[in-house]
């Protein structure tokens, strides 16, 4: 069976253990008339509640700031796969959390990885409209695998092992794009492909200009502690 908002609220809420586990999908802001509207919240406070549901999808407001995906407790949203179109967050903030899940999110504004919240998680934010990969915690991302598309500031690597073994795919990131390697092995074997598009297609012939091309500036890579940076491979593919 399925579980959905209560009356049109725009929130759904697991605030007890195993409590939406038990659900066949969970549904926030696809509910039919009458009390279909945008998915406010989709709040994941008790341990293992969403564990191993394999058909979660919230939906925010188009156009507006989003929606909340918050998974808050131990293992709350772990080895589950979440689809989401316009969030304003996506926040692992308890223990495994979010471990081994997978999300596919449209209109996304980064991500935030408490202590060991999103280890072997798969991240695909597939419009991205700004904001941070944020692994500041012990762990926090570690053996992740990330990929953005599009609009991303910086990442932040801070804990111990924040952001060991991950590997993480950027497209189009923000100019002035950094990446933090802060903690004691924070980026060690972490493996960064940046990818840059080319123009736009065009037909015909392009007529030869003398004009500068383009530069892209980013403030680069910070290695704060001891072996932060070890084996970590940044791949810059340039298509432009």
């Amino acid at each position: 069976f399925g579980c959905t908002g209560g009356a049109g609220t725009g929130t759904v809420e697991c605030s007890v253990a195993s409590s939406c586990c038990v659900c066949q999908q969970v549904l926030c802001g696809y509910e039919p008339p009458p009390n279909n509207r945008y998915c406010d919240a989709l709040k994941v406070g008790a341990p293992n509640a969403l564990y191993g549901v394999k058909q979660v999808a919230l939906k925010g407001e188009v156009g507006g700031s989003g929606a909340v995906l918050d998974c808050s407790a131990r293992g709350s949203c772990a080895s589950t796969y979440i689809m989401g179109e316009w969030l304003m967050s996506i926040i692992c903030g308890g223990p495994d959390a979010c471990r081994d899940s997978v999300m596919d999110i449209k209109q996304s504004t980064g991500i935030t990885c408490s202590t060991r919240s999103c280890i072997g998680t798969t991240f695909n934010l597939l419009s991205n409209r700004g904001g941070s990969i944020s692994c500041e915690a012990p762990e926090a991302c570690m053996a992740a695998t990330i990929t953005v598309i599009g609009n991303i500031q910086d990442i932040k690597c801070g804990g111990v092992r924040g952001c060991k073994d991950a590997k993480i795919t950027l497209t189009n990131p923000m100019e002035h794009f950094q990446l933090s390697c802060g903690g004691q092995s924070s980026c060690q074997g972490l493996t960064i492909d940046l990818i840059i598009d080319g123009p736009a297609a065009t037909t015909g012939c392009t007529a030869i200009t003398s004009a500068q091309p383009a530069y892209i500036e980013w403030k680069g890579i910070t290695c704060g502690s001891m072996n932060s940076c070890q084996g970590l491979v940044l791949n810059v593919i340039n298509n432009g």
